[in-house]
């Protein structure tokens, strides 16, 4: 996908945040809750919840870091009947390119679907040409903490030697997991919109969006429990302005793009993925099912606002006591 091909200004401003940010997580290390070490390949792993426990703050800048820097994160309080949750707001710079160019993850390989990867290091494994010493920076999804062959196949991969690479990797049932899959909530917005509407992403000129931060479980993935999923589902709000876009089209839009439109409404993410086999890959429509709760949408040229959606805080707050409903 060459579509992440920029300009060396481009690419060093991108290089640049990225790097600041990391700097951040690896100078700060013990007070976020960290773990720092060097592979034999001598590529930087940075341990943000496997054999470490992490941290919101470090879960913050994490998005930021998957955004290339594009973005800007702030956590705070979030009410749902009574349960008081920690909640992510991100506003995505240049939406379509720090999202769904940078922060959605994709397979490491065909043989490795689990291991997932996002951030700056996807501008080189993309097709780009990295400088001499550019470095790379991989945010990693993984059930189990990466080592040398990870680091060797990215190195491959982007042309970036090992010892210029920085992988930071936390499992889904991690607080700084959970807090990075939160600040995902834009980014299913222009994912839906590319691979399920069809529909041009550049419309899109700003997007801020916030969702709770699912509490962290370490039950099996076969077990009912919360999924940070289900958080952007049925809580995630996304407020987004469009041009170049009918006007006559916006309310229709608005409903095709929230969670409330999707053929699985009602259903937990738990159920989805046992039904999978626990294969996320496996999840029958999973291009149509990346969709938050509430969609908000102003027309820049119109001054039209259309929304659609709710957040369904009965449900999750079914979820949260443990009373599994399953409305499919």
């Amino acid at each position: 996908m060459n579509s992440l091909s920029l300009d060396s200004r481009m690419q060093v401003c991108i290089a640049r945040r990225s790097g600041k940010l990391t700097r951040i997580l690896l100078d700060r290390a013990w007070e976020y809750g960290l773990s720092v070490q060097t592979l034999p390949c001598k590529a930087t792993l940075i341990d943000a919840g496997f054999d470490a426990l992490g941290s919101f703050e470090a879960g913050r800048i994490l998005v930021e870091i998957c955004h290339g820097g594009l973005a800007n994160a702030s956590l705070d309080l979030t009410d749902l009947d009574g349960f008081i949750l920690p909640q992510i707001t991100v506003e995505s710079l240049h939406p379509v390119f720090s999202t769904y160019g940078l922060q959605a993850s994709y397979p490491l390989s065909s043989d490795e679907p689990g291991i997932r990867v996002s951030g700056s290091i996807r501008l080189y494994l993309d097709g780009g040409s990295p400088a001499e010493d550019a470095s790379g920076i991989a945010v990693i999804e993984s059930d189990s903490l990466p080592g040398d062959a990870v680091a060797l196949h990215l190195a491959e991969g982007s042309g970036i030697a090992p010892q210029m690479l920085t992988l930071i990797a936390a499992p889904i049932a991690s607080v700084v997991g959970a807090t990075q899959i939160a600040g995902r909530v834009n980014e299913s917005v222009i994912f839906t919109m590319k691979e399920s509407l069809g529909i041009e992403p550049s419309i899109v000129k700003q997007i801020v969006g916030r969702a709770p931060i699912c509490p962290v479980s370490g039950a099996s993935p076969t077990e009912n429990r919360p999924y940070p999923d289900d958080f952007i589902h049925y809580a995630g709000e996304v407020y987004l302005s469009v041009d170049d876009f009918p006007d006559d089209d916006l309310d229709k839009l608005a409903h095709r793009l929230s969670f409330e439109s999707a053929s699985i409404y009602g259903r937990l993410f738990c159920d989805l993925l046992r039904e999978a086999g626990g294969v996320f890959e496996k999840i029958p429509d999973l291009n149509d099912i990346n969709k938050p709760a509430q969609i908000t949408i102003n027309h820049l040229s119109s001054g039209h606002v259309s929304r659609a959606g709710k957040v369904d805080v009965e449900l999750l707050v079914d979820l949260l006591e443990g009373r599994n409903r399953d409305a499919g």
